[in-house]
Parts: C-alpha cells; structure tokens; sequence
C-alpha cells in the first residue's frame, strides 16, 4: 500500500506545451506579437516555456517545402492571411500560384494583435501591413537549421494536395540529420475509414504508412460517425497519436469513445486550439487537470506559468503527504 502511494506521488503526469504555429497564429484574438510560422515565432515560443513548436508545410508551385499556413488543400487557397504584396495593388497569389524562388514579392502579414483591425478586413487582401523588419515565408530547412539546435521538438502539420509532401519532410531532416528533432508528423489529410473532419482529396500519410520511424498524429476537428473509424485508421497508418480539436475534450462522449480507450492502448492524445477558439488563462487552467498527454496553444508562455504553479502546488502536498506517511 506504502508503495503504490509513493508511486501516485511522485509520478505526476506532466503535459507537453506545444507552441501552435510558433508562439501562436497572427489571427483574430490570437495575441502574438510575432508572425505565425515564422522563426522569430519559434524562437519566442521556446523562450518562453514551449517544448515543441507545431508548424505547417506544403509544397510550393516550384517544388519547394515551404513552411506557412492555408485552409484549404487545393490550389486556389489565398494565401492572403499570410502574406502581402510588396507591391501595393497586386494581389496576394493563391497557393498554387506561389513561387518560393519569387518569395520577396510578399512579405509576411503583420499578426492581427498589433492593430486589432476588424476581423473581415485582416483577412482580406484589403489589409496589407506587412511586419517589420521584414520577413518572407521560410523553407522547412531553414525552419529546421534554425530550430532543432535548440534541443526542441517539432510537429510538422502536412497541408496541401501533393503526396509527395510526408517522404520530402523526411527526406530533408535526413540529409540534415535532424531526424530525431520531429516529434510528430500530423495531418488532416487521411482518407482511411472516414475522416470525420472533411473529404480530402490526397491521402498524404498513405505513402509513410508503413514507415515506423517516425510518430504520425492524426487530426480531426469533429466527433467521429463511427467510433471505431479513429481507431481503425491510427491502426492502418500506424499512428501513435489523436490530435482532436481541444473543444471536444470535455465533451463525456468523446472522452469514453476515444481518449479512454486511445490511453488504454498506449496511444497519446494531444488537444490543439484553433484561430478561432482564444486559448486564455481560464479556459488553459481547465486544461492542466485534463487528460491530455499535449496542448498546441496559442499562448505557451501562459500554458507555461499555469503548468509551473500548479506543480509548485502539488510539490508542497506532496511535502506535506511525505511528512505525515513518515517517508
């Protein structure tokens, strides 16, 4: 008995802080100072507390990996919540029209935090600060070079419609020898036993899924039709992680069909909060006592703090349990 409750002591569960985008998206109500997937993001994230940043790839009109957000995996996503022309008049290219080696003729859209526009205009062509001192989107190397020297982990979301885009992540790390800094490939681009989230046009871990060397994650933002299909999917792809939108960790269906029996099999479930969804400090303390293994936020910094106090708090009671057991 002495020692089951030593175990329950000193063996307290600690959440991953994954910094979402960097130190957070640059959308409305998301508060960072700096641009979303962009190096300043990162490392900012990881002054602060992060450990890992999440990011999103997908390749470029000319074949490159590029590392920037877009909602849509076709070829007519704008890319106009990311970038602005330098030229004022033009118009932000579509992803598929965008072209790395032409990468100085947009600049890096300034975060909605530094003016607060109104929420339609920022994400429109309309609104076209660009952040200073000037940034452009980066290659995934670059990303990469930059970030893995810290001793940081890394999820690398894949975006777009190209299935080439999981082996050139992996590729690239492998002729950097950074392998090991990937924590996590994610997507919502898996077609196996009905994505809850929506209909994707490219399978994009079909092509790695029998690669067992890296961790693959998979995202949904939606209950699952079938309870089942999650599960029948991670086994297909041979992923090791959910990653579910955070809204749906509270809800007592989701928790006994999917986190209970993911943590039975030795799965992880790693919550993430969207643009949309403000990560502030009440809606972050509901999180620590959760049971997520990970939390992508937009605020690592106060996920950070929560976390600190709260095993400040914990340390004293277990203090206080040693004394009155007589350990």
């Amino acid at each position: 008995m002495l020692s089951i409750l030593i175990a329950i002591l000193f063996n307290a569960k600690c959440i991953m802080v994954v910094g979402h985008r960097g130190n957070g998206c640059s959308h409305p109500e998301c508060l960072n100072q700096y641009p979303e997937n962009s190096i300043p993001s990162y490392l900012e994230a990881i002054r602060v507390g992060a450990d890992a940043v999440e990011l999103d790839v997908w390749i470029s009109r000319d074949n490159q990996v590029v590392v920037t957000h877009r909602s849509d995996p076709g070829p007519t996503d704008s890319l106009n919540a990311s970038i602005v022309p330098e030229k004022k008049g033009m118009r932000t290219p579509l992803s598929g029209e965008y072209l790395h080696s032409e990468r100085h003729k947009n600049r890096v859209k300034a975060p909605w935090s530094l003016e607060k526009p109104d929420s339609r205009l920022y994400l429109s062509d309309e609104y076209t600060k660009a952040y200073e001192p000037p940034l452009y989107i980066p290659l995934l190397a670059t990303v990469f070079k930059e970030i893995c020297p810290t001793g940081k982990k890394i999820i690398v979301e894949l975006k777009g419609d190209n299935p080439e885009i999981a082996p050139r992540v992996l590729n690239i790390a492998r002729m950097l020898g950074v392998e090991s800094c990937i924590h996590t490939l994610s997507s919502f681009y898996w077609k196996k036993y009905q994505n809850p989230t929506f209909s994707v046009p490219a399978d994009l871990f079909e092509p790695i899924r029998n690669i067992t060397t890296v961790r693959k994650a998979l995202l949904f933002n939606r209950m699952p039709s079938n309870w089942e299909f999650p599960f029948r999917a991670a086994e297909y792809y041979g992923a090791q992680y959910f990653h579910p939108h955070c809204n749906l960790v509270f809800n007592e269906t989701f928790q006994n069909k999917i986190i209970e029996p993911a943590h039975r099999m030795g799965m992880n479930m790693s919550c993430y909060f969207s643009a949309g969804n403000p990560d502030t400090e009440p809606v972050l303390r509901q999180y620590v006592n959760s049971n997520m293994d990970e939390i992508c936020t937009n605020n690592p910094g106060l996920l950070r703090r929560i976390l600190d106090e709260e095993e400040r708090k914990k340390t004293i009671e277990k203090m206080k349990k040693k004394e009155f057991i007589g350990i």
